[in-house]
């Protein structure tokens, strides 16, 4: 068992350590490509089969329900650091002891979850909070606790994700990603070819929300049973004092999640009681069509988080500095090809949705805007994340949590759905420098306070 967890732990080395993630870009490359284009189509499938009303109801009620991916209380991404340093060490006992620590945790806290919103959803009502009038409170509760119970399980087998980072075999996850898409796609084929009539909601809910808890099922037995059967999670293993040893950095890590959950998915919910779900529908089209660069910028920066973890606790800040460097230069690349996007973006919303939904120029430019924003910010967050000093970004993360949501509906009231887009890049401006300065006074050894917590 030692020989292969030391086979498969991060490299020791400069040359190793660019090597292994070279790799695993490229594979993530190949499987979220294939997941790209099973995306692309599975948007107007859905659009069509249901109508743009319904699949913004769709798309608001899976808004809400991502806020359950933050209730782990950022233990995924505190596992992750944790556990590469444990893995470095060579410390078997120690990499069970977290792993089976943080999915106990899990557990716990989505039993409460699950107890406490269940009973809570018979007393809502469900059309007033949606904002819709087509859809019955019956056929609303089915779609809402059918989305909620299998967002659970998602949320139960999320720990796997972190334990892949953390072994940096990142296209693993890309790879279960694809298999729920794959399976996505085949649920929507199954309910085209047997169902006659009007689109069911019920139906394309159900395809959505099990589809991607068989494919971490799946991938959690395969993970666990051929390739690192050493890290498999047992009662056994639950350790209490490393509650405490997860907790700091994992709450830390849950502020900065929360903050840009809220970014994310409240602009759905705005626009929504604002303009309606026919909005919502317009923005999230614009939002996946942007979306293919993020899913580049992503696949890249993803392994960088624990490789800079790696590299920042042997001094190896050489390599950092050089794998910023190129970090820059793909952001600046993926930059230049929005610019391209949004010059095509009429004729591809044609050719792509057809007179199912209109799409705005101003809602265009506002999301190209954020994407540019995002990639630059993101691109020095996951060194600092990676290195572990993350205080100045909870902080930050704290002040858009307060005040974000009434930015995006003062501004959604004056300037349109454009407003709501744009008061996330406000954010994003504002913090930026912050995220620069940070860096270069963690690289030249001169943080302190805040800067080096």
């Amino acid at each position: 068992m030692v020989t292969q967890l030391t086979e498969n732990k991060v490299v020791d080395t400069s040359s190793g350590r660019s090597r292994k993630m070279l790799q695993t870009i490229f594979k993530a490359f190949v499987y979220k490509g294939l997941s790209v284009l099973l995306s692309l189509l599975i948007v107007p499938l859905s659009v069509n089969y249901l109508d743009a009303e319904r699949y913004g109801i769709w798309i608001t009620i899976s808004s809400v329900l991502t806020w359950i991916n933050l209730m782990d209380i950022g233990l995924g991404n505190g596992l992750r650091n944790k556990l590469v340093q444990a893995l470095h060490g060579n410390d078997e006992a120690m990499a069970r002891k977290l792993v089976s620590t943080t999915y106990a945790l899990v557990i716990g806290l989505i039993s409460l979850l699950v107890l406490g919103v269940v009973p809570t959803l018979y007393f809502i009502d469900l059309n007033k909070a949606l904002n819709s009038q087509t859809v019955d409170q019956q056929e609303l509760f089915v779609i809402v606790l059918t989305a909620f119970l299998s967002f659970c399980l998602l949320f139960v087998l999320k720990p796997l994700t972190a334990v892949i980072m953390a072994t940096q075999n990142a296209s693993i996850d890309n790879l279960i990603l694809l298999a729920g898409n794959v399976l996505s796609l085949g649920g929507i084929g199954l309910i085209l070819y047997t169902q006659d009539g009007p689109g069911n909601l019920v139906h394309l809910v159900l395809v959505f929300s099990v589809a991607p808890v068989l494919a971490y099922l799946a991938g959690s037995v395969y993970f666990y049973r051929k390739l690192y059967p050493s890290l498999r999670p047992a009662l056994r293993d639950f350790d209490r004092a490393q509650v405490r040893n997860l907790a700091g950095m994992s709450l830390q890590f849950f502020i900065i999640q929360i903050s840009a959950t809220i970014l994310l998915t409240a602009n759905n919910i705005i626009l929504s009681q604002l303009f309606g779900n026919q909005q919502v529908t317009e923005y999230n089209v614009v939002f996946r069509y942007f979306s293919v660069v993020t899913i580049v910028q992503n696949i890249v920066l993803t392994p960088v988080w624990s490789a800079v973890t790696d590299a920042y606790h042997k001094g190896d800040f050489a390599w950092i500095q050089q794998t910023l460097k190129k970090l820059l230069l793909n952001a600046a690349l993926l930059s230049a090809g929005i610019g391209g996007q949004v010059l095509v973006a009429p004729w591809v919303f044609e050719k792509w949705l057809g007179p199912s939904v209109e799409v705005h120029q101003t809602i265009i430019w506002a999301v190209a805007l954020n994407t540019v924003l995002t990639l630059i910010a993101s691109t020095f967050s996951y060194i600092i994340n990676g290195i572990g000093r993350i205080r100045i970004q909870t902080f930050t993360s704290v002040t858009t949590t307060l005040v974000s949501i009434p930015v995006a509906l003062y501004l959604g009231r004056h300037y349109g759905p454009a407003g709501v887009v744009l008061s996330g890049c406000l954010w994003l401006a504002l913090w930026l420098p912050l995220r620069i300065t940070q860096y270069f006074k963690l690289m030249n050894q001169t943080a302190t306070g805040l800067w080096n917590k």
